[in-house]
């Protein structure tokens, strides 16, 4: 299992257009991370969602 740490987030939204089921977005467009550890089954949505943050505001950290 693992979580997604979020800082500096500035709102280009490209985590959510690369993993849309992981990644929501508040009404300013900012990422919301997930409040639940990310399964196995989104894994790699996650790190496709982290991989896209421009500003690499996005950690996927492994419990």
């Amino acid at each position: 299992m693992a979580r997604i740490e979020l800082n500096g987030c500035v709102g280009h939204a490209m985590c959510n257009v690369a993993a849309p089921d992981v990644f929501d977005l508040d009404d300013d467009g900012y990422c919301i991370p997930p409040a639940a550890e990310i399964s196995d089954i989104v894994r790699q949505q996650a790190i496709a969602g982290v991989k896209a943050c421009p500003e690499r505001a996005l950690t996927l950290v492994d419990e």
